[in-house]
């Protein structure tokens, strides 16, 4: 919560460091899925800062994540993001890179996206 304060504050250092820490907490107690929100506030983070790819390797990660533990209302909140991030840096390969975590094509994956931003 110390990131998510720190990030409505306009703390763009500090809400990456405190989202950073607790990932890592996450990480080393093994708790794969509490890792995935965290992510997505990094990739929040990122996206309010214009830093395009970190956005996107992080809403990847997290999308994974959701998708491993079929959390469909959190991954379909991330797609959101991802299509935010490829609606404004369309030269990022946002369908390629998230087409290889959910192991479906690029053409699928786009698919998916576009059906995501159309609702």
């Amino acid at each position: 919560n110390l990131g998510i304060v720190a990030q409505e504050r306009r703390q763009w250092f500090q809400a990456n460091t405190y989202y950073k820490q607790a990932l890592q907490i996450f990480i080393d107690s093994n708790e794969r899925l509490e890792q995935a929100p965290t992510l997505g506030r990094l990739g929040l983070l990122a996206e309010v800062q214009e830093l395009w790819e970190m956005a996107l390797d992080y809403y990847v990660q997290a999308a994974a994540i959701f998708t491993e533990f079929d959390d469909r209302l959190s991954f379909d909140l991330t797609l959101r993001a991802l299509t935010r991030v490829q609606e404004t840096t369309p030269s990022l390969p946002v369908a390629a890179r998230l087409a290889k975590v959910l192991g479906s094509s690029e053409t699928e994956t786009s698919k998916l996206l576009d059906e995501i931003e159309q609702k």
